[in-house]
């Protein structure tokens, strides 16, 4: 089920320049798929993707499966499709147009899901107080500006529930990894501190990606 709010879509189109909304509204499935949210590497690997990234994300994170789970940045519902088969209703948002669309054919089949768009700013189109567990992957390193991602991060705060869980994906700060990143490259973090102060109502710990030290996660709780 895709949810769609005009209000939304207007306060996207006049955040973000023409070339990032063009960059991530491609019009071809398989260019969303291994040009955008993963690399041509994992071409012929889609499916093995999904159950590597979901382990990885649910990883030390104590879930159950009774939990309502939302995904910041779903693209076409990949990690969404993933975690049907764990959790009683898995939601996700995204900002693309064209990558929310896609997901009518990809999700059609599975009952407990459900995305949004949202305009890749806050999550006013979500009610507070709602989910057991946020979490998101290959996101928040595209978005260039610290103050959009503080407020993403005070938005999830709201949406969660008491004690509800997150895992969420950065770059590790000041190795300096996307600098020839063009227009997909984020804002960079310059230490751990800089990046943990957005997250002083939450009890969170950093831990880098045991296969890729450029990647690290953000995992607690509220």
């Amino acid at each position: 089920m895709i949810e769609k709010s005009e209000e939304n879509t207007n306060k996207s189109n006049t955040t973000f320049s023409k070339e990032v909304i063009d960059l991530w509204n491609p019009s071809d499935l398989e260019v969303a798929k291994f040009e955008r949210i993963l690399t041509p590497k994992w071409k012929n690997k889609w499916a093995e993707s999904k159950i590597i990234h979901g382990k990885k994300i649910l990883d030390e994170i104590p879930f159950q499966s009774r939990w309502k789970v939302l995904e910041i940045g779903c693209g076409i519902g990949r990690l969404v499709s993933e975690f049907s088969k764990t959790f009683d209703f898995v939601e996700g948002v995204d900002f693309s147009e064209s990558m929310i669309a896609f997901t009518n054919e990809y999700l059609k089949d599975y009952e407990n899901c459900k995305v949004h768009l949202n305009n890749g700013i806050d999550l006013s189109n979500l009610h507070s107080n709602k989910y057991d567990f946020v979490y998101s992957m290959i996101t928040f390193q595209h978005i260039d500006s610290k103050q959009v991602i503080e407020s993403y991060i005070g938005e999830i705060h709201r949406v969660l529930k008491k004690s509800g869980y997150i895992k969420l994906q950065f770059m590790t700060p000041s190795l300096n990894s996307m600098k020839d990143w063009g227009t997909r490259r984020g804002y960079d973090f310059r230490s751990n501190e800089e990046l943990l102060e957005l997250f002083s109502d939450f009890n969170v710990e950093l831990e880098i990606d045991p296969t890729q030290e450029k990647w690290i996660w953000v995992r607690g709780q509220v």
